[in-house]
């Protein structure tokens, strides 16, 4: 079976106090893998523990700062690592689902077609979730989205899931192939052992250049991030229906002073 793992490297940011309306800017912050990316890899290598012939592959989109990820993620346990590299790429959320649905089906054609292909839920700096999604789309794969862990997967192709809801937790099940996005677990991630942390930092990374992945002009950009100045920590919309829910929270936005001329 083979299992692509899509990561991403983010700042830490739990020290980084900020007051109403304060820029944040990632620039200096020591970075490591987003937090559901790392349940994802963790989940992958439990079933390469049930099933040791898995062949667990991460990809990403970044700089060359982007590899010391990579690094730990192969030092966990991973077989293989490819970066999208290209330093024209200025990605948006789309753009960056299509260079990496392209990716995917570049490397199964060399590593042959994947059983699962991971995500987390979201990242922890843009928190945005679509990706999944849109990957689902792009690959024609189902996708289980939500998920803590995986209970079984049978020798017809049959995985079962845990998923995390709102207010409660339910099982569901796909055929194979899959996208599935990991969320918070109970189970903790594995460390690496030193042994594997040598050979990781010896073993090579893919690097897939636009030879490879097409160039997609953004249709978005981010001016910057600067902390909301409402009050309270979270604000639900409750509306009667979608335009009225919409009319709402574009007035929240205003009255936080997101939209600058």
């Amino acid at each position: 079976m083979n299992i692509i793992i899509c990561i991403k490297q983010v700042p830490k940011t739990e020290d980084i106090k900020l007051k109403a309306g304060e820029p944040f800017s990632p620039e200096g912050l020591s970075r490591r893998i987003n937090i559901f990316d790392a349940f994802s890899i963790e989940e992958a290598l439990r079933i390469k523990d049930r099933a040791p012939d898995t062949n667990i592959i991460l990809l990403t989109l970044g700089d060359e700062l982007a590899e010391r990820s990579l690094i730990e993620g192969l030092s966990l346990g991973a077989d293989k690592a490819y970066r999208i590299t290209d330093p024209g790429y200025v990605c948006d959320t789309l753009s960056t689902a299509r260079l990496l649905s392209q990716a995917i089906r570049h490397i199964e054609k060399s590593e042959g077609p994947a059983s699962i292909v991971f995500t987390g839920t979201q990242s922890t700096d843009s928190g945005n979730g679509i990706i999944p999604l849109m990957l689902s789309h792009l690959l024609g794969r189902p996708l289980l989205k939500s998920v803590t862990d995986i209970r079984d997967i049978s020798e017809n192709g049959i995985l079962k899931a845990s998923i995390r809801g709102r207010d409660s937790f339910s099982e569901e099940e796909g055929n194979l192939p899959l996208i599935i996005s990991m969320t918070k677990s109970d189970r903790e991630v594995r460390f690496p052992t030193f042994k594997r942390i040598r050979e990781a930092n010896r073993m090579p990374i893919t690097r897939l250049d636009s030879s490879v992945t097409e160039y997609f002009e953004p249709k978005t950009s981010v001016t910057g991030v600067i902390k909301p100045g409402r009050k309270s920590r979270n604000s639900i919309v409750n509306p009667e229906d979608d335009e009225e829910g919409a009319r709402l929270l574009m007035d929240m936005l205003k009255e936080d002073n997101i939209f600058k001329r």
